[in-house]
């Protein structure tokens, strides 16, 4: 990305709204401020400022769920030498699961360069532009930090993206979940950009 985007997404399995401002920073960085709405299982809001270091890896994740009658805080470090680690919080009273996870996820996570913030198109960047999968054939397989949303409990989720083709105003990608074979093709702007994830969301337009 040459420069900055402010970028908004439609859910199409739900009620659901996500619009983020994505800032390049240094080579093969950026800084991305957004906010999600969603009615899934419940009402709620959630923010976000995701800082992915040069190369398009992770560096800090920070998420901020709130309902009716509760709020939720995560967030998620990768440090230079690959150690993830977080610290969440809870207030109010909810049905979700806990935010964050056990310790033990740290050993899950070693060798992972990436989040995945759920219901979010914008993480699926990361990996593409990466291996370079909007541009070149190839197949990258990752494991990826992934945060549950709107509860933002923690997991290890294993990856694949494979680049399809190449189209006029970008490319298509498969994406599947290795740990439960859910498989989506993405159509990608020129950037790498989610303009559809069938199941999930496409891109809003200006009429």
């Amino acid at each position: 990305m040459e420069s900055s985007k402010l970028i908004s997404w439609l859910g199409t399995d739900a009620d659901r709204w996500e619009t983020a401002s994505i800032d390049p920073s240094g080579d093969n960085g950026f800084v991305a401020t957004g906010f999600q709405a969603g009615m899934d299982p419940e009402p709620y809001q959630v923010f976000y400022t995701l800082d992915v270091r040069p190369g398009f890896i992770h560096g800090q994740l920070t998420v901020k769920a709130t309902g009716n009658g509760w709020h939720r805080e995560l967030v998620l470090r990768r440090d230079e030498s690959g150690a993830w680690t977080w610290q969440a919080l809870a207030e109010g009273e909810c049905q979700l699961p806990a935010p964050g996870a056990p310790r033990e996820l740290e050993a899950e996570l070693e060798g992972a360069l990436d989040c995945d913030l759920g219901l979010s198109p914008l993480t699926n960047l990361m990996p593409v532009r990466r291996a370079n999968l909007h541009t070149d054939p190839g197949t990258c397989d990752v494991m990826v930090a992934w945060v549950a949303v709107p509860e933002l409990s923690l997991h290890a989720a294993p990856q694949r993206y494979e680049h399809l083709r190449r189209h006029d105003s970008g490319s298509a990608v498969r994406f599947t979940a290795l740990d439960t074979g859910f498989t989506a093709d993405l159509e990608l702007d020129a950037d790498g950009l989610v303009l559809t994830y069938p199941g999930l969301a496409r891109r809003a337009r200006s009429t």
